[in-house]
């Protein structure tokens, strides 16, 4: 007697059993390294008539010695800069290191932080100070 008449479900189970293990290799290994689109909102504090450029860089928070994944740079002529601005940047959801530089004239102030992108979310980054 062959196993599948002695087992009469045992096709569909393991058709279930390997549509699941499938299932879990994706979401384990493939998801979450698909890249997403992250809003990113910086508030510039200090006087924003001066601000002219800002200068962003994403590096991977693992391995700690990663090579810059994205990077964005905004100019703006001087009195024209937003207290807040707002970037989509195209990343998979992890943790990064951003580096912003803010250039007031001919004065730069960079800062560094470790930010959280988690999904579609905005990620509200702190105060920039020159």
């Amino acid at each position: 007697m062959a196993f599948v008449d002695r087992f009469p479900h045992a096709r569909r189970v393991s058709l279930a059993v390997l549509l699941l293990a499938l299932a879990a290799l994706y979401f384990g290994l493939v998801e979450p390294h698909r890249i997403k689109k992250h809003t990113v909102t910086f508030h510039i504090t200090g006087p924003i008539e001066e601000v002219t450029r800002i200068d962003t860089n994403w590096t991977c928070a693992e391995p700690p010695d990663s090579d810059i994944t994205s990077g964005t740079s905004l100019f703006f002529a001087p009195g024209t800069a937003p207290r807040e601005v707002r970037a989509t940047v195209q990343l998979p959801s992890g943790s990064f290191w951003l580096d912003v530089a803010v250039s007031r004239g001919s004065k730069q102030s960079t800062t560094r932080q470790l930010v959280s992108l988690d999904g579609d979310t905005t990620v509200f980054v702190p105060s920039v100070e020159p």
